[in-house]
Order: C-alpha cells, then sequence, then structure tokens
C-alpha cells in the first residue's frame, strides 16, 4: 500500500447510465477505491495510479467514456503528466547520462612519493599507454598500467594506483640507488673570510698555522688540510691530507649604510573589492556576471564542485574574489626619514647580526637632496673560517 502511495494516484470522471452499478464491477474487479462519488450520470472515483489502465480498459469494454482525468502526487504520475513531452524526458536522460560519464572521466593525475623525474617519466609512460586527461576511468587497465610503470621506469620500484572521484592517484615507490662513495677522502682548509684579529681557535682536525691574537687577511689560510708526517726511527717525512674542521672566532671591522629617501611610494592593499561567479566546466569557466572587469586586480579562487550520489563531478561553481592594489606617493620629512633608518638598522642588527657579538658601533648621518643616509662602522666579533677544498695535483 505505501509503495503504490508512493506511485501516486488519479481522480477519473466517468460518463455512465448507471453510476452504482458501474462502482459495483469496479469493486468485483478488486480495484482499490479510496473515494467516490456520483452525480446525475457521471461515476468520480479516487484510485492508485497503477490502476488506471484497469480501469480505462473496463470502461471500454463497457462503451462509456471517462471525461477527465486529475492525477496527485507520485512519482509515476507526474512522469505520466508529461509523457508527451519527450523534450523534457530526452535531456532529464542526457543530463543522467551525462553528468555519470563525466564523474568517470580522467581530469587530474596526482602522483605521490616520487621525484620530478620519475613524476616526469611515469606521465610519459601514462601517455604511450593511452592513459591521457579525458580517458573513461572504467576502461583503464589499472593492473597493466601499474606493470607498465614498474617495468619502464628507472627510478619507480612499485607503484599502486587508485581513483579518488575524477582523480587517477598513483602512490610510488621509488628505487634505492646508492651515491658512489668516493674511497679517498676529500681534504680541506680552513680560510679567512674577512681581514681580523684571531681571538679564538677551536679546530677538530687539520693543523693550526696562525695563532690568537695575530692579525689575518682575507682569504688567508689559518688551518691546513696538508700535513708532514716524520718517522721517529728515520728521517723520512711523507705528505697526509685532513679535511679541516672547527671554528675560528676573531674582531673585525664592517660598515654598512641605509639610505631613506625623502619621496617614496606606499602600497596599500584593499580587499575584496568586488567578486565574479563562474560556471566551472573541467577546466573551461563561463562567466554569470561577464560584465564586471577584474583587470588590474589581485585574484583569488575557489571553486566548489557538485556530486552525484557521492561521487565528485568536474562541474561546479568558482567563485573569484578580486583585491585592489594600489601606490600613493609619500612625503617624509628630514626626522621621519632619521627614524626610518634607525628602525631598519635595529633590524639589520636582530637579523643578520644576531650570531654576532657586538663591541662598538659609531654611525653618521648625511643628508642630500633626495634624502639621508646613515653610515654605521661595527666592531664585531665573530666566526670567520670557512672551509676550502684541496686541489690535489
Amino acid at each position: 500500500m505505501f509503495f503504490k502511495r508512493i506511485i501516486g494516484t488519479v481522480t477519473l470522471t466517468i460518463s455512465t447510465a448507471d453510476p452504482v452499478k458501474l462502482l459495483n464491477v469496479i469493486l468485483k474487479k478488486r480495484i482499490t477505491v479510496l473515494s467516490a462519488g456520483s452525480q446525475s450520470y457521471y461515476l468520480t472515483v479516487k484510485v492508485f495510479f497503477t490502476d488506471y489502465f484497469k480501469i480505462k480498459r473496463l470502461v471500454k469494454s463497457r462503451d462509456e467514456s471517462i471525461e477527465k482525468v486529475m492525477s496527485e502526487s507520485g512519482v509515476i504520475s507526474v512522469f505520466y503528466r508529461y509523457r508527451l513531452r519527450y523534450g523534457i524526458a530526452a535531456g532529464f536522460l542526457l543530463a543522467i547520462l551525462l553528468s555519470i560519464y563525466l564523474s568517470n572521466t580522467l581530469l587530474e593525475v596526482k602522483i605521490y612519493g616520487a621525484s620530478d623525474q620519475a613524476k616526469a617519466q611515469i606521465l610519459n609512460i601514462m601517455k604511450s599507454s593511452g592513459v591521457t586527461i579525458g580517458s573513461f576511468l572504467p576502461a583503464v587497465d589499472r593492473f597493466a598500467l601499474e606493470c607498465e610503470i614498474v617495468d619502464n621506469s628507472s627510478l619507480v620500484s612499485l607503484a599502486d594506483t587508485r581513483t579518488e572521484g575524477c582523480v587517477l592517484c598513483i602512490d610510488v615507490k621509488m628505487t634505492d640507488i646508492k651515491p658512489e662513495v668516493e674511497k679517498s677522502r676529500l681534504s680541506a682548509d680552513i680560510i679567512s673570510t674577512r681581514d681580523a684579529v684571531i681571538t679564538k681557535l677551536e679546530v677538530y682536525s687539520g693543523q693550526s698555522i696562525r695563532g690568537v691574537g695575530e692579525e689575518v687577511k682575507k682569504g688567508d689560510k689559518i688551518v691546513s688540510g696538508e700535513m708532514t708526517l716524520r718517522g721517529k726511527r728515520l728521517p723520512i717525512e711523507e705528505k697526509a691530507y685532513a679535511y679541516s674542521t672547527g671554528h675560528i672566532y676573531a674582531d673585525y671591522d664592517e660598515t654598512v649604510s641605509f639610505f631613506v629617501p625623502f619621496k617614496d611610494s606606499e602600497m596599500t592593499v584593499e580587499k575584496d573589492v568586488f567578486s565574479k561567479t563562474y560556471f566551472q566546466f573541467f577546466s573551461a569557466q563561463i562567466p554569470l556576471n561577464p560584465f564586471s572587469d577584474g583587470d588590474g586586480y589581485k585574484e583569488n579562487e575557489e571553486i566548489s564542485y557538485f556530486s552525484l550520489f557521492g561521487i565528485k563531478l568536474p562541474v561546479g561553481i568558482a567563485e573569484k574574489t578580486y583585491d585592489e592594489y594600489s601606490y600613493k606617493p609619500i612625503k617624509r620629512s628630514e626626522s621621519e626619514a632619521v627614524d626610518l633608518a634607525y628602525e631598519r638598522i635595529k633590524r639589520y642588527e636582530k637579523n643578520l647580526l644576531s650570531d654576532k657579538k657586538i663591541l662598538s658601533k659609531t654611525d653618521s648621518v648625511s643628508k642630500s637632496k633626495d634624502g639621508i643616509t646613515v653610515k654605521v662602522s661595527y666592531r664585531l666579533n665573530g666566526e670567520i673560517g670557512q672551509t676550502q677544498e684541496i686541489l690535489k695535483k
């Protein structure tokens, strides 16, 4: 009974000489009559839509006629009402078939666990196997594709494929390639990167050739990786090489300048100035408000895809918002320029001199027609050693 109610009901007005007799005949045919009424030579009955055709045949056999048919709520009755409108039915069927097809169309390939070189190899293998964007996913032999990737890629040892809606995901295990190790150990010196005075030496390997308190120039060798070994019993000398490691600390001078112009420009950002809506179909976008202009703005995009029975479809709505960027001219006074310069000096010391000790600092301010320049001279203590490989002959 519940199923019949879902299907729907229909109310019939039948022209008959004896309405009561016709009603009894309908009941004898075991047709469920939900309601009935008669007036003059007309019988009005309400039945389930599935019984409509039984009554139609019965009335025709009695040479009577159905004058009026009024269908009510129900799935079948609604479709029957539009049975002669073939365009609607064809469009609905086409929409269902198109949605099913598009939801099983390959739109994106995601590769996990592979290097850029391996990804390029995998995409080429897929292309040669006929698996490209637009391929029908159920027709793709994923097991054969996995074998093709492993057999034809020198960088992949294992491949596993899966689908997430319209996306083909490939999980990859790379081949472990051991790098060639050079048997001969590298040797290196430690040289100075500045003109400085050494204050502390921490040498872990190599031979120190400069001591604390000595002045060194930029590029001078401080720790040598080339050593001479002498025999204890015989005056035999032999060359030996080491990879010098350690820390060299020294005092040195450094001078930096900071220029701040009087006339400058400042960028301002106004977010979400306006938005545009698009109908997203695969990678194509059809504007729903084509008269808005997005030139000269920064674009931010968010796409909401439709889904059917939990399957993500390649169609949806794309919402784009635009931020307006503009530059306005600014003019600084001398005091404002000086203050800004000292702010930049503080940031410089915080970011670039945090690992060094500032022993002393002097600064001077000079003015020109375009702006001010603050020149800062530092006396610093920090590490000056740099490893440099020895080129053996």
